[in-house]
């Protein structure tokens, strides 16, 4: 039996329940802190990954809520870009490491990337994070 824990993640000021033991060990590490009196809050972008035959799934962020969803065609793989009202939510990767780990890193910046950009595959996925 897995690592099943309820994580509030501020992004969204939404508890969702996750299953991945990493996530719960590092929120359990952020929240012990927080009862010790530590200053520092937790704060995490929430993610998961799946091998499913010949596919990874990698997801980056919460698509709750989104408007608008953009799919972007990689090397061996495909992502899909979730967003609201402009802003990145998250990204659902299949085996597209690359633009998983660009929009995990956008979203913990807080940063966006215009849709028709992360749509593009022509696009330089590691300029967009400098941009």
């Amino acid at each position: 039996m897995g690592c099943r824990r309820l994580c509030e993640f501020p992004l969204q000021r939404r508890a969702h329940s996750l299953g991945k033991r990493a996530q719960c060990h590092r929120s359990s590490r952020g929240g012990g802190g927080k009862y010790a009196g530590a200053k520092k809050e937790y704060h995490a972008t929430p993610w998961f990954w799946s091998d499913q035959y010949d596919v990874k799934l990698q997801i980056a962020g919460l698509n709750q809520g989104f408007d608008n969803v953009v799919a972007r065609k990689g090397d061996a793989g495909r992502s899909h870009w979730y967003y609201k009202a402009g802003q990145l939510l998250a990204v659902d990767a299949m085996n597209d490491p690359r633009a998983y780990m660009v929009a995990k890193r956008l979203i913990e910046a807080g940063k966006t990337v215009d849709p028709a950009l992360a749509a593009d595959p022509s696009s330089d996925l590691k300029a967009l994070l400098r941009g």
